[in-house]
């Protein structure tokens, strides 16, 4: 029982610091690359980022690759781990104004 415990608890100690790091990462992003993050992590296309926040789609693209190169990941798929491990899933933050963004990415880190 002790050992299960102990494995519980490392584990736990574990997913906090992936979470922490994952969290860190994002958050050098500016608000508008974490708010287009936030949508291309749930599924949103370029075209529709573009059409929902008011924008070319060109800005939006912009905006992703600048995301990716923050994050150090290669594409979508390392965007969507990282925003995945911050745990912001469930966080509505995908449509927000910068503000907004700001403040749920704030109150996830809490």
């Amino acid at each position: 029982m002790t050992e299960t415990l102990e494995a519980d608890r490392d584990e736990f100690a574990s997913w906090c610091e992936r979470r922490d790091l994952a969290r860190s990462l994002f958050e050098r992003l500016s608000p508008r690359e974490q708010e287009i993050a936030a949508l291309a992590a749930d599924g949103l296309s370029s075209r529709e980022c573009a059409d929902r926040l008011r924008i070319s789609m060109k800005t939006v693209e912009k905006h992703r690759l600048s995301a990716y190169r923050r994050l150090d990941v290669p594409g979508l798929a390392g965007l969507i781990r990282i925003y995945l491990e911050a745990g912001f899933f469930g966080v509505t933050i995908a449509g927000s104004g910068e503000a907004e963004v700001a403040d749920a990415v704030e109150n996830a880190s809490g």
